[in-house]
């Protein structure tokens, strides 16, 4: 299950079927709720659950739903806005000719950095190469640490010296993080690489997007890191705050849009079943109304959201307006 799965219930009453972490959500969101939701048939002992049962029905709809609606909203996002800024990828810590940093005794060697104003999108570590004169334990792994601004550490990623080591740890763009490793553990010399390095080709894109705490004279320790960023990520960008779908308006409506496609998805499969009333009490021509009915409240509240992206959390979107820039064109 994705980060939308937990935020419409079944229902707040009791059933001896279902766990109560089924039923309960913080969000106060349930399938059967008594305004836009399906009143549901409950078990009344345990000994009536099974194969088809309700939680069996509401799983595939949250999961349907989830997909469904990522993929609807996404596609009205596009059609509402455009991107602010393009999708990038360079190398941090470019190595050219470099030596080693001899007598090192940096036990926190790396930098910090996080982008020039850019929120609501992700940053990705691609890739990590440690380059050093090693020291001992040549087949042995280094830990590099990825720490937030307050110095705890999100990731431990095990690099090989000298060793091009795949990553792909993402990051959201509006969060600062610091990168480091520990080259004094195994006696290890790196390399004197820069973080921007201005004689191997040109690296004005990452004046453009990043901002780096400088160690002392710019240096990566040897760390050279393949990185991308890009805007186009709505469900990080959605799913990188849970405590926002119950304090902000814009994202209560995203949940409240959510719950509307699981119980247009319950809907659907109660239909579909040739034991209607196993699930609810309601006549078939009764809940191909309610179905309608939430597809043309779910088409308005997804041209709201494209519409009303908060600027506060996200300025990877602009409205799309006539005359409007991407504003990566006008930073070239």
């Amino acid at each position: 299950m994705g980060c939308l799965t937990g935020l419409v219930g079944m229902s707040p009453n009791d059933c001896p079927c279902i766990d109560n972490d089924e039923l309960v959500v913080d969000t106060n969101l349930y399938i059967d709720d008594l305004e836009i939701g399906v009143p549901l048939i409950f078990p009344q002992s345990s000994l009536d659950c099974g194969e088809g049962d309700l939680i069996t029905l509401a799983t595939r709809a949250r999961l349907e739903a989830e997909t469904t609606f990522l993929t609807e909203l996404q596609n009205v996002v596009q059609l509402k806005n455009r991107i602010s800024y393009k999708a990038f990828t360079d190398i941090i810590g470019k190595l050219k000719s470099n030596v080693p940093l001899t007598g090192n005794t940096v036990t926190d060697a790396g930098f910090t950095l996080k982008t020039k104003g850019i929120k609501g999108g992700t940053f990705t570590i691609q890739k990590i190469t440690l380059a050093m004169t090693v020291g001992i334990n040549p087949s042995v792994a280094r830990d590099v640490y990825v720490k937030d601004e307050d110095g705890v550490i999100l990731d431990t990623i095990e690099v090989l010296p000298n060793t091009l080591t795949t990553v792909n740890k993402t990051y959201m763009t509006d969060k600062t993080i610091r990168i480091t490793w520990d080259p004094t553990v195994n006696n290890d010399l790196p390399l004197n690489n820069k973080i921007k390095c201005g004689g191997c080709g040109e690296h004005k894109g990452l004046e453009r997007y990043y901002e780096f705490t400088e160690t002392t004279n710019g240096l990566a320790y040897g760390m050279v890191l393949n990185t991308y960023i890009t805007c186009d990520n709505l469900t990080a960008f959605l799913c990188a705050d849970m405590d926002l779908f119950l304090t902000d308006g814009w994202y209560r409506t995203v949940a409240k849009t959510y719950q509307a496609y699981v119980i247009r998805a319950v809907i659907g499969s109660i239909l579909s079943s040739s034991q209607i009333n196993r699930y609810t009490l309601l006549e078939k021509e009764f809940l191909y109304g309610k179905r309608n009915h939430l597809t043309k409240m779910i088409g308005d509240r997804l041209e709201w959201l494209a519409n009303n992206i908060p600027r506060e959390y996200n300025t990877c979107w602009t409205c799309r307006t006539r005359g409007n820039i991407m504003r990566a064109s006008i930073l070239v």
